[in-house]
């Protein structure tokens, strides 16, 4: 999967729902070593209901790799997907 995104001829790739040059995620997953992995890996692990799993791991290394700090932000992501899921989306969505 890494390596589609590092070879990819697309000009740009939608990522966390923004659209980044193929320089940029070029170079972040470059930097992607075995921690960054671990990491990545440990944040999915805690995350249910991922419809698509290489869009999730991309962006969870994507994110990892370029110090967003994926883990603190984890547990809010993780409730606001719950709510959806079981509200059916927050006030009334």
């Amino acid at each position: 999967m890494m390596v589609r995104q590092i070879c990819s001829r697309k000009k740009t790739e939608r990522i966390c729902g923004e659209d980044f040059p193929r320089e940029i995620v070029k170079s972040a997953m470059l930097k992607v070593d075995v921690s960054v992995l671990q990491n990545a890996l440990e944040q999915i692990r805690h995350t249910d209901g991922v419809q698509n799993f290489e869009r999730y791991l991309i962006s969870t290394l994507f994110n990892e790799a370029n110090g967003k700090r994926f883990k603190e932000n984890a547990t809010d992501r993780w409730a606001d997907y719950a709510v959806k899921r079981d509200f059916g989306g927050l006030y009334g969505d």
